[in-house]
């Protein structure tokens, strides 16, 4: 223990444990008090740790019951699972999909919904010169902006068409010179030129 009157200890070591027990040591070498001070804080910091309630940290979850889970890794169980779940499943997937008569209730989209997603093939115009009157019929739909995808076999033109509803009446008269009607419910369609 520290005692002022061991003789043994030198001016430094007396200093350095009077200021670590909370003592006043005013002629002591500067380097010897600060670190006297700095162990001091440090023990003083460490001890009112103890004093506070231990951290809790929050139990991880637990596991599921191993009895719940045994069955399923028996293969035949897992197998007569899978197989009864495909099993009650497949007439509620072909109901829902039109694939079974459904009594009455029709649950495919109404018909100018279906049309809407393929485009209106029209009457082939036949002209003595397909290559001129395609030229012609491609200048006049990008005039009126309409977007166009051009294809050409012999003497066969393909174009297939989609316009916005901005563009209606234009594409109907340009259409009603080849004696075409554009379709009621669709903004897409395909038109042969040939001879």
């Amino acid at each position: 223990m520290y005692s002022e009157e061991n003789e043994d200890w030198s001016k430094n070591d007396k200093d350095w444990f009077a200021i670590l027990g909370g003592e006043d040591a005013p002629d002591a070498d500067p380097e010897i008090a600060k670190g006297a001070k700095a162990l001091r804080a440090t023990l003083l910091i460490q001890q009112n740790r103890r004093h506070l309630p231990p951290l809790r940290l929050p139990e991880p979850p637990k596991p599921p019951p191993q009895h719940i889970m045994k069955w399923w890794r028996q293969p035949s169980y897992a197998i007569a699972t899978s197989v009864l779940a495909l099993f009650l499943l497949t007439p509620i997937i072909y109901y829902q999909i039109g694939w079974f008569p459904n009594k009455g209730t029709h649950t495919s989209p109404p018909e100018g919904e279906r049309e809407k997603s393929y485009p209106f093939l029209m009457d082939d115009i036949k002209v003595p010169n397909p290559q001129e009157e395609a030229a012609k019929f491609s200048k006049e739909l990008e005039d009126i902006g309409v977007e166009m995808d051009q294809k050409q076999s012999g003497d066969v033109w393909e174009f297939q068409f989609r316009w916005q509803p901005s563009q209606t009446q234009a594409l109907a008269e340009i259409l009603a010179r080849y004696n075409q009607k554009l379709p009621a419910n669709n903004n897409q369609a395909i038109l042969y030129i040939q001879k």
